[in-house]
C-alpha cells in the first residue's frame, strides 16, 4: 500500500521558473504602461493644434500642454497636465486672494 502526504503540492515550480515567470508579469505590466502613457501623449499633443482661445477655455495654457508632453515617457502626460492645471489654478487664487483689500473691524471703545 502506498501512502502520499496529503498536505505537499505534487509539483512545485523551482525558483528559476518562478523568476521568469515573475519577470514576465513585471515586463507585460511595464509594457502596457508605457503604452497606455505613448496614447496618453498623443491625445495631449493634440492640444496643440487648437489655439489659445480654446485651450483657456478649458484652463489651459500652451505652456501647460508643452510642459506635460516634454515629461519622461513612463509618466502620463494627461495626468501631469492635470496636475499643472490645478498647481496654476491654485496659485492664480492665492494671487486674487493676496491682491483682495483686507477687511478691518473696528471696534467702539466707550
Amino acid at each position: 500500500m502506498t501512502v502520499y502526504k496529503m498536505d505537499v503540492p505534487l509539483h512545485e515550480p523551482n525558483r528559476t521558473v518562478r523568476g521568469l515567470v515573475s519577470l514576465a508579469f513585471r515586463l507585460t505590466s511595464w509594457l502596457v504602461r508605457v503604452s497606455a502613457a505613448i496614447r496618453a501623449r498623443r491625445s495631449v499633443k493634440h492640444l496643440l493644434t487648437w489655439d489659445d482661445r480654446m485651450l483657456n477655455d478649458i484652463g489651459l495654457t500652451r505652456g501647460d500642454v508643452y510642459a506635460a508632453v516634454s515629461g519622461p515617457i513612463t509618466e502620463d502626460a494627461g495626468q501631469r497636465l492635470s496636475r499643472l492645471a490645478s498647481e496654476r489654478q491654485f496659485a492664480d487664487r492665492a494671487t486674487r486672494r493676496a491682491r483682495r483689500p483686507l477687511r478691518r473691524t473696528f471696534t467702539r471703545v466707550q
